[in-house]
């Protein structure tokens, strides 16, 4: 199998997965980029969501905390002034993701410890537009390992093919793959005759938590035809 393929392989769970964030359709178009998706019954310990990537879109973490008001959130973003919306459970932090603290930009491993992911049930998002490249891969594996479920962006694969399977065989190594989908305005790449999308949103959870849930591995890369 192609290494990439292989690394993008799901494992079927018995999790239930739900969406969050902007899953409706406006008029005749396909939903924008905005909705992930999580495995429920994990989701019920997390205390803690840091979101790293904000834009002007936080729908998906508005969504959450309705669901499961026991989450305070950290949310990270060096290139807006503030939050799209105000909620006591919201902290923002003016601060890009780098691979060394400088300037207005923390690393990923200084982000994991202020939000004290040793002490925490956390959920990490990260939805950087590419910088996950230069981010994820100097990250203390060790530390990162505290996180019990992750969301994480895959940007423009076909630009950073060889990178992006370093990535996903450093991530796999501790998490499971458990979901995976598309973004529709991005296009594709095409990979032994099959077309994947260019960008993709994949949800992990940690191998820690309960390896029960998961069975035997399949690949379906369109398993979501909302945004695909």
């Amino acid at each position: 199998m192609n290494k990439l393929l292989k690394q993008l392989s799901v494992y079927k769970t018995d999790y239930t997965l739900k969406n969050f964030g902007q899953t409706k359709p406006k008029g005749n178009c396909l939903p924008e980029d905005g909705y992930y998706v999580v495995p429920t019954e994990p989701m019920n310990n997390i205390t803690k969501c840091i979101t790293i990537g904000v834009g002007d879109m936080i729908d998906f973490e508005e969504e959450l905390s309705k669901e499961y008001p026991n989450i305070n959130f950290s949310f990270y973003d060096g290139t807006v002034d503030k939050l799209p919306v105000e909620n006591d459970k919201f902290t923002f932090y003016k601060n890009n993701v780098s691979q060394i603290d400088i300037s207005n930009n923390k690393s990923l491993n200084s982000i994991l410890l202020e939000n004290k992911v040793q002490n925490e049930k956390t959920l990490l998002k990260i939805d950087c537009e590419g910088a996950e490249y230069n981010t994820i891969p100097y990250v203390n594996e060790d530390l990162l390992a505290n996180v019990d479920v992750l969301i994480l962006e895959l940007h423009w694969i076909a630009d950073h093919y060889f990178e992006a399977i370093e990535l996903l065989e450093q991530l796999n190594k501790n998490y499971t793959l458990i979901h995976s989908h598309g973004i529709s305005w991005c296009g594709t790449l095409t990979i032994n005759e099959e077309k994947i999308p260019n960008v993709i949103e994949l949800t992990f959870v940690n191998k820690n938590i309960d390896t029960n849930n998961l069975g035997n591995i399949f690949y379906r890369p369109e398993i979501d035809k909302i945004q695909y």
